[in-house]
C-alpha cells in the first residue's frame, strides 16, 4: 500500500516521521509558506556520525562527484567537505554535526520535562 502524499520522510532512509524519534529538515526559501524539502531522522544522523568518525575510503571519497552540493547547507564536495548520499539528497560533514548537536539538544530538553 503506497503511502500518503503529506507524510514527511526522511529524505536519506525513506522512514515516515511516525517511524522514527526525530526528524530535522531544512527550510527552503524563502521560509515564509514553505515546508522543510530535506529532512534527515535521528537514525541517519546517528549513522552518519558513526561515518564521520571512520575514515572514508578512497573508491568512496571518488564516487560521488565534485559538483554535488549539500542539501543542507549548499556547500560544494569540492570545499574538502565528506558528503554522505542517500535517497537522491547529501549532507556534509559540518550538517551532520550540527544536526546531531541539535538532536543532543532536543532529547535532552524531553527528558528534562
Amino acid at each position: 500500500m503506497a503511502r500518503p502524499t503529506n507524510i514527511t520522510l526522511c529524505s536519506f532512509c525513506g522512514k515516515s516521521h511516525a517511524e522514527v524519534r526525530k526528524m530535522i529538515g531544512k527550510m527552503s526559501r524563502p521560509r515564509v509558506y514553505s515546508r522543510p524539502r530535506v529532512y534527515i531522522c535521528d537514525n541517519c544522523i546517528t549513522v552518519g556520525t558513526d561515518l564521520l568518525e571512520e575514515e572514508l575510503s578512497a573508491e568512496m571519497r571518488q564516487s560521488i562527484p565534485k559538483t554535488v552540493l549539500c542539501s543542507f547547507c549548499g556547500r560544494s564536495h569540492a570545499e574538502g567537505l565528506k558528503l554522505f548520499a542517500g535517497r537522491g539528497k547529501f549532507i556534509c560533514n559540518n550538517c551532520i554535526t550540527l544536526c546531531k548537536s541539535v538532536l543532543d539538544r532536543e532529547l535532552s530538553a524531553e527528558m528534562a520535562t
